[in-house]
């Protein structure tokens, strides 16, 4: 069979005209926003005010301890009689010698004597 046809003959697709090129517009451009006036740096705070010297508490570590102390008379086991108001003072455990603070006396006007 030679020669047989199946139908038309295709016809040769011819090529598409030349297309000119497409200009793209670019979008504008987004105009630049207007600046923010600056704002005013912070004032610097205030330098704190200088708190008033508030009184301070005396240690044993601020006073000085040298010097001639009195001796306290003994009343018993573990007791003694204080040389400056002749009060009854538990000094139970505290070494002989030892150089003991008068408790009845506030910290700045502390009366120190010495165990027997």
């Amino acid at each position: 069979m030679s020669g047989a046809s199946f139908g038309p003959k295709p016809e040769p697709v011819a090529k598409p005209p030349a297309e000119k090129p497409v200009e793209v517009a670019e979008a504008p451009k987004p105009e630049p926003k207007p600046a923010e006036p600056e704002k005013p740096a912070p004032a610097p705070a205030p330098a704190p005010k200088p708190a008033k010297p508030e009184k301070k508490e005396l240690t044993i570590a601020d006073l000085d301890l040298r010097g001639d102390w009195p001796t306290a008379e003994t009343m018993g086991e573990g007791f003694v009689k204080s040389p400056y108001d002749g009060k009854k003072i538990n000094v139970k455990g505290v070494t002989s010698g030892s150089l003991v603070a008068d408790p009845r006396y506030g910290l700045e006007e502390r009366k120190y004597f010495l165990v027997p």
